[in-house]
């Protein structure tokens, strides 16, 4: 009796462990682009993918000349499952080349989604990095400063492969979040791909694997969890808000020794704090905007808002 109450137990585990969440992977819609400014005369060119997708800055590629590409990859956000919430997102990209002489790095942005799965001449952008929404052409979203860098391997057939950080992330989610929120499902959004150096050297480029590569093509992951954004933490009733004051105050079930951890919308962690009780306040007031707050527990569950502080 004994050895089938263990297996029983066994069996809900691993039930549980199977529907607590699950992975989509999007890979891209068939028109990935690289978008070109011309500086001599302020024209841009949309160029149709190709197995790569360039960021350099050359004369000879496109019939444009003196210009900075950007990598445009659109992703189909796909309906949320049934009783999930979206709680983490991540972007993998590869460069299977880089240019010795590259002296600009590489930045990451998403661009709000549209109908069509197409990019526009208005998509381009350089400039310096800046984290959160509202940034690059005024309605981008910064997600990560420095995602190919100068200091990556060089060839001709260098492979590097990267994965937004963990700051990254959360940008990344706070992104697709906003555009499931303004009706963005099953619609395109896109994530961009550019140098933030305008000067950088003539045919000095990454070349960014696209849709078109079926190895090393760009994947955006969204993980669901099953159950809404007020009880997806062992199944309890979570909820959070901020008081008069600016403090985030939790309330739940079976909140006592998990953590909770404020961000700002650049990703930057504001403070992390172990909460005690089942009705906690945290101790941190915290100024008008939004924040991002995530509450962590030992076996891996995991709750996850945006939270506004007038």
């Amino acid at each position: 009796m004994k050895t089938k109450i263990t297996l029983l137990i066994a069996i809900a585990i691993i039930s549980f462990a199977q529907i607590s969440a699950q992975t989509l992977v999007v890979k891209p819609n068939y028109y990935d682009a690289w978008v070109s400014y011309n500086g001599a005369d302020g024209l841009t060119a949309v160029n149709p993918y190709g197995d790569n997708l360039l960021i350099n800055n050359g004369t000879g590629i496109t019939p444009t000349t003196t210009k900075l590409n950007c990598a445009v990859m659109n992703f189909l956000l796909p309906s949320i499952p049934a009783g999930t919430t979206l709680i983490s997102a991540s972007f993998t990209a590869t460069s299977v080349r880089k240019d010795a002489g590259v002296n600009s790095n590489g930045d990451l942005y998403g661009i709000n989604f549209r109908t069509a799965d197409v990019a526009l001449g208005t998509d381009f952008y350089s400039g310096v990095f800046t984290a959160g929404p509202n940034v690059g052409n005024g309605s981008d979203w910064g997600i990560m400063d420095n995602m190919f860098a100068i200091s990556d391997p060089s060839g001709a057939a260098q492979i590097t492969t990267k994965t937004t950080d963990a700051a990254a992330d959360i940008q990344l989610l706070a992104f697709i979040q906003k555009q499931y929120t303004d009706g963005g499902v099953n619609k395109y959004a896109f994530l961009r791909l550019n140098l933030d150096n305008v000067a950088s050297a003539a045919w000095q480029r990454y070349a960014i694997a696209s849709e078109a590569n079926a190895t090393n093509y760009p994947r955006l992951s969204l993980t669901f969890s099953v159950g809404t954004s007020l009880d997806i933490i062992a199944g309890s009733k979570v909820i959070c808000y901020a008081n008069q004051q600016g403090n985030m105050v939790v309330e739940g079930e079976n909140l006592k020794g998990k953590t909770i951890d404020i961000y700002s919308l650049n990703g930057k962690r504001i403070s992390s704090e172990n909460m005690n009780e089942n009705h906690f306040t945290s101790i941190k007031s915290l100024t008008q905007g939004n924040y991002i707050v995530k509450i962590n527990g030992i076996n891996g569950d995991i709750f996850s808002q945006i939270i506004l502080v007038k």
